[in-house]
């Protein structure tokens, strides 16, 4: 091989994995950072404007009997910073999300709803889209962790 090192590339020598015919179609599968993910790749919003946004700031279906009509849209206008504010002014901007992040946002919502019924007294309101199992505030940790050792999800 290169220079002469090598006589011979040993991955040759090993099959090649199967691949699925199928790919695995589990409802509760997903992470529970799923929706955070899918905004993140598809809007650029960053996670701590992502870890202040409301429901109140998210409108999944829009209006479209209005004139004009309006349609799905999402607002970043706050952060996690200190004073609340995005980066800069002009970092605030309202996103017409992608087909995929609607479809995550409903997602969350329903999990969201059965995380709520689950926890009972311990559910703690705070209004936003990214939460705990407990409806906390999720800190940056969350946004990292996807599992711990015990198998048990971050968030």
């Amino acid at each position: 091989m290169a220079r002469d090192k090598i006589k011979r590339n040993v991955v040759v020598l090993c099959p090649s994995p199967l691949a699925r015919r199928a790919p695995l179609e589990v409802p509760d599968a997903r992470p529970p950072l799923h929706a955070y993910i899918v905004m993140s790749l598809l809007t650029g919003a960053r996670t701590e404007e992502l870890r202040a946004l409301r429901w109140e700031d998210v409108e999944l279906s829009g209006q479209p009997e209005a004139n004009p009509p309006v349609p799905a849209h999402v607002a970043v206008w706050r952060s996690v910073r200190k004073g609340g504010d995005t980066k800069t002014r002009k970092s605030r901007r309202t996103l017409a999300p992608h087909e995929q992040c609607i479809d995550a946002l409903i997602e969350k919502h329903a999990r969201q709803q059965r995380d709520r019924a689950d926890a009972g007294d311990r559910w703690r309101e705070h209004g936003l889209v990214l939460v705990t199992k407990v409806g906390t505030p999720l800190d940056p940790s969350h946004m990292r962790c996807t599992e711990s050792r015990s198998g048990q999800s971050c968030s």
